[in-house]
């Protein structure tokens, strides 16, 4: 009996601590609105230490996702209020809840922490890319790439004007470098706004990765197990399905190729993003492969950093392709020992390998 009312008593003290974290977490939501820099760090700071203790608890206890599903609803919908609207939904989902639940979701499931930041990333680059797309409308989008033309494309004729006052007698030759720059810089502001998925993978890996790690060091601090520290970088490894990412995206982009003349369609555009994610996975991947084996070569410090400096130009076309290749050469296979002396017999043993 005494012991069923400990138990009772227990849940209610979480529930209640939960619920003030939840509360704190609204409280630093509507102070990082502040107009004041100081306290707009401040009320970030906060949100950022309440979510990473809820989080590790989340991991770390048996039923600690109820737990973590209880704070979300009340600090969702408290954060709401304290901002007075829906004008900060997409801020909070996207930029807090999505990028959590989906670092949980695969802890949860016993994925390795280097997987679950790469797919919670990946999940939260779609989210808001999705929320982004609904929201603005395709014309929407469309006016804020023009948009973005327009004060790019004021800055290089104020740029021309100024070459022009400088040197009238090249007029001809300035103006002719300006149209081309004009025409490239629209190339690139168009391939930028179709790559925005990626781009907000690389900007969610980042933050997940960061996040992460306060995990480790909450957990480290509270004494918790479950939450694994990362590698050093030289042996980071990805699972090997993110090169799904890169196969189904190639044939899903040839197939958009070859059934519309356009290649600006949504098909296309997804399956660009969906290569370029999976891409990135393995440069990441490559490039800790090449660094293990600089290492193990090479045992000056200074000269592996100017081998690295000097192949980084090259890195987008040769680090992915080793990090793909990895997934059946195994580069960091540790080496077979040195068979061991013949005995008397002059017979090696048989299971020496085995």
């Amino acid at each position: 009996m005494l012991k069923a009312i400990k138990m009772q008593n227990d849940k209610v003290q979480i529930f209640l601590t939960i619920l003030l974290k939840a509360l704190l977490f609204a409280l630093g939501y509507k102070v990082c609105f502040s107009d004041a820099m100081l306290a707009g760090i401040l009320g970030v700071g906060v949100m950022l230490v309440v979510i990473t203790t809820v989080l590790v608890n989340a991991v770390t206890e048996k039923n600690g996702i109820y737990y973590y599903g209880f704070f979300a609803i009340v600090a969702f919908f408290a954060s709401l209020k304290a901002t007075e609207g829906f004008g900060g939904l997409g801020f909070l989902l996207n930029f807090v809840f999505v990028p959590a639940t989906s670092l949980l979701f695969f802890l949860r499931v016993k994925l390795e922490p280097l997987d679950a930041i790469a797919g919670a990333a990946i999940v939260s680059a779609v989210a808001v890319s999705l929320l982004l797309f609904l929201s603005e409308g395709e014309q929407g989008m469309k006016k804020q790439r023009e948009s973005m033309g327009l004060s790019v494309l004021a800055s290089m004729e104020k740029t021309r004007d100024q070459a022009l006052k400088l040197y009238p007698e090249r007029s001809s030759e300035i103006e002719k470098e300006h149209a081309e720059m004009v025409a490239k810089t629209d190339n690139v502001l168009t391939m930028a706004l179709k790559m925005l998925p990626s781009a907000f993978f690389i900007f969610y890996a980042l933050g997940i990765y960061l996040l992460y790690n306060l995990m480790v060091l909450a957990a480290a601090k509270s004494q918790l197990a479950g939450i694994k520290p990362l590698s050093m970088f030289q042996n980071w490894e990805f699972n090997w399905n993110f090169v799904w990412f890169v196969i189904v995206g190639m044939a899903v982009y040839l197939y958009a190729s070859k059934t519309s003349p356009e290649r600006d369609t949504h098909t296309g555009i997804a399956a660009m993003n969906m290569i370029a994610m999976g891409m990135i996975v393995f440069e990441v991947a490559g490039f800790s492969i090449v660094l293990y084996g600089l290492s193990k070569i090479i045992r000056h410090f200074f000269l592996r950093v100017a081998i690295v400096v000097a192949i980084l130009p090259f890195a987008a076309s040769i680090f992915p392709m080793v990090g793909i290749m990895d997934i059946w050469l195994n580069f960091r296979k540790p080496a077979l020992p040195e068979p061991p002396l013949e005995d008397n017999s002059g017979n090696y043993p048989d299971n020496f390998y085995y």
